[in-house]
């Protein structure tokens, strides 16, 4: 980077001695910048980078302190100059990582993107030379700081360079952190169709046996031989579709209806459970037994009152952004068992953040007598 606007200061030195410390400035900036902004792989923890970045000042000021022969005055001219750069520079990135990255790059807008860079970059550069005006006020010795189009076009290269460089540095470590996730889970899952193929029974076997089972039932028993058929469509589906990393909703939904059918033949007459789901719902495909796991969760730690309603709600819709669902359940006002605590709402989350970054919203509310989870998929 080359600051030609900062007017030399009264000395022996040639200028080009001052350009070259400056360009050592910048790249000490850049470094700082990296390492400061949380990206560099290599400083994982917080109190490893606060030592880096100290260490980085230090050598910083001792630069200037080596090269200048009116050192007060360099530090000060440097650190004026570097500050009012580090606002506009973090700011653009900090702004582009929460709103440009994920709601333009990650949507394949590359045009509005390069467009949403170049905009904020250029108000940035009209911004920083008042700002560095006002901040200056007798630090140039007097001198008055150069304007127009050439440092309009040094301070736009400058910001320009240092944000596409740690932006994407960001994104680079993004991917590769996903890469490495995705390993994980797909390791995981191998392991667990092996554990699964040595655990299970033959299929064909299984059914077989149910369709004997259903075969004894007497037929005057229809409320038995209904839920016998209920039992064989869930088994099936987790033996021959949940084996695919996407299944489409309808598949999911029909699971759901099966669940809650089963759930509704087992628990007792003060129970509650309101279903509504979204008829339109079809051709999105999600990850398998997802939802289930949220809603087994209310079932299990939904509330025993005696003279009080006891509810399971479920809700099941979209809109033009995605998949909106929520369930809720009543619970115990005194009781001690958590909703959260378990391992299949852990488990969950875990999925949700490994195959749908940046693309859901999840929320849990939790009242004494309420407990709720609300999801949001970006489908």
């Amino acid at each position: 980077m080359n600051w030609v606007e900062i007017p030399a200061p009264h000395s022996k030195y040639p200028v080009h001695h001052e350009k070259q410390i400056v360009d050592v400035n910048a790249a000490i900036d850049t470094w700082l910048l990296y390492n400061f902004a949380g990206m560099s792989p290599v400083f994982t923890s917080q109190r490893s980078m606060r030592f880096i970045v100290t260490i980085a000042w230090v050598i910083f000021f001792f630069t200037w302190f080596l090269f200048f022969p009116n050192k007060a005055l360099a530090i000060r001219q440097s650190a004026t100059v570097s500050f009012c750069y580090l606002i506009f520079i973090f700011s653009n990135f900090f702004f582009h990582v929460r709103y440009s990255v994920p709601g333009l790059l990650n949507q394949k807008k590359y045009g509005l993107f390069i467009l949403a860079i170049l905009i904020t970059v250029s108000i940035s550069s009209l911004l920083r030379i008042p700002l560095v005006k006002f901040m200056s006020g007798g630090v140039f010795g007097g001198r008055s700081i150069p304007t127009g189009i050439s440092i309009f076009r040094d301070s736009f290269l400058n910001i320009l360079i240092a944000l596409v460089c740690m932006l994407f540095t960001r994104i680079l470590i993004d991917k590769i952190h996903l890469q490495q996730n995705i390993l994980q889970m797909q390791v995981a899952k191998d392991k667990a169709e092996l554990d699964f193929l040595k655990a299970q029974f033959n299929p064909h076997f299984l059914f077989n046996a149910l369709h004997s089972i259903y075969g004894h039932i007497d037929k005057s028993n229809q409320a038995a031989r209904k839920m016998l058929i209920t039992f064989s469509e869930m088994l099936r589906y987790q033996l021959y579709e949940c084996n695919e990393d996407l299944v489409d909703i309808s598949s999911e939904i029909n699971y759901i209806r099966n669940y809650v059918t089963l759930q509704r033949s087992r628990v007792e007459e003060n129970l509650i459970i309101d279903m509504e789901i979204d008829n339109s719902l079809n051709g999105e495909r999600i990850i398998p037994m997802l939802l289930i796991t949220f809603i087994e969760n209310a079932f299990k730690y939904v509330s025993n009152h005696d003279q009080i309603p006891n509810w399971v709600r479920i809700r099941l819709a979209k809109d033009s952004s995605g998949l909106l669902f929520q369930v809720a359940n009543s619970r115990e006002i005194n009781s001690r068992v958590e909703n959260s605590g378990g391992i299949g709402i852990a488990n969950a989350k875990r999925r949700l953040n490994l195959l749908y970054p940046d693309r859901h919203e999840f929320s849990i509310r939790e009242l004494p007598d309420l407990f709720e989870v609300n999801l949001k998929l970006f489908v």
